[in-house]
């Protein structure tokens, strides 16, 4: 019943998802989240007619699109520069280098290689929240390093 879903959904909801979620790649990722839900939530799409698991599909992503929203509005943004200068690559290596090595990783993933914490957490298999805290605790102590 998920391909048949897929087959006839995925296509209208990336196009719809392209505009709302600012971009092909992001559409791309919240349309296949959703169809990850959908497979998590099988059976009971299964008891729904076809014009209810339309809706089912278009409210879960835009769900997961209002979600996305919000935890982009809570992480800030994390830019290396000191003075208004930006940073060269030796320093923001040793200044990296403070980091637990998993830490580091977590970090390097989120903020230079893009991934979601989500995403992070599955590889690292741990909670998408203990990513979070890492990231944040990761975050203060580069900030006090660069304000000595």
């Amino acid at each position: 019943m998920i391909e048949e879903l897929y087959t006839a959904y995925y296509e209208e909801l990336r196009k719809y998802f392209v505009k709302q979620a600012y971009g092909y790649a992001n559409a791309e990722d919240i349309v296949q989240e959703t169809f990850v839900k959908a497979i998590e939530y099988e059976k009971t799409l299964g008891k729904l007619d076809d014009h209810k698991r339309r809706a089912w599909l278009y409210r879960t992503a835009k769900n997961l699109l209002i979600d996305r929203i919000r935890h982009k509005k809570r992480e800030p943004e994390w830019e290396m520069k000191t003075d208004g200068e930006d940073m060269s690559s030796i320093e923001v290596d040793m200044m990296l280098g403070l980091l637990k090595d998993q830490d580091r990783s977590i970090f390097i993933l989120r903020h230079y290689e893009g991934y979601r914490a989500t995403e992070i957490a599955d590889i690292f298999q741990m909670t998408p929240a203990n990513v979070r805290t890492r990231l944040s605790l990761a975050r203060k102590i580069l900030k006090m390093e660069l304000e000595r």
